[in-house]
């Protein structure tokens, strides 16, 4: 049996900095690119597709939150790395996704529903800049 993927153990870290703390979903995702010319080397090199990061999150304006990263750096370009399987180092089977270029999304959305239980979260999109995340196993 295959080893399967749950929602129990994924780390992300931007800029070094552990943020699984404020995450709920990470997901890398892509689509074909809008570019109106893609040659023959550019698809080679995965070119012809748009990487994104798409994050919901906690919000939370403590210095250290993920939240308060995204609002004050809006634009700026970022390195990530996604481990999947929530494993400090890297393996074969349990391999992390590096993207050394990632435009941080606009600034996220604050407030929400009223309600004594709520808890507020955000949803934004980053823009994966360097291309097809990179598979790192070791």
């Amino acid at each position: 049996m295959r080893t399967r993927l749950r929602g129990a153990m994924l780390s992300i870290e931007v800029d070094d900095e552990e943020h699984n703390l404020d995450t709920t979903s990470v997901t890398i995702t892509n689509e074909e690119a809008e570019d109106d010319v893609v040659t023959f080397a550019d698809l080679a090199e995965g070119a012809g597709r748009d990487w994104f990061l798409d994050i919901v999150a906690l919000q939370s304006t403590d210095a250290q939150s993920l939240w308060t990263f995204n609002w004050d750096n809006s634009g700026d370009t970022v390195a990530v790395t996604v481990a999947p399987h929530g494993n400090e180092t890297p393996t074969d089977d349990q391999p992390h996704f590096h993207c050394p270029e990632v435009e941080v999304g606009p600034p996220p959305d604050l407030g929400g529903e009223a309600g004594r239980e709520n808890t507020w979260t955000y949803e934004n999109q980053w823009r994966i800049r360097s291309g097809k995340p990179t598979k790192v196993t070791e």
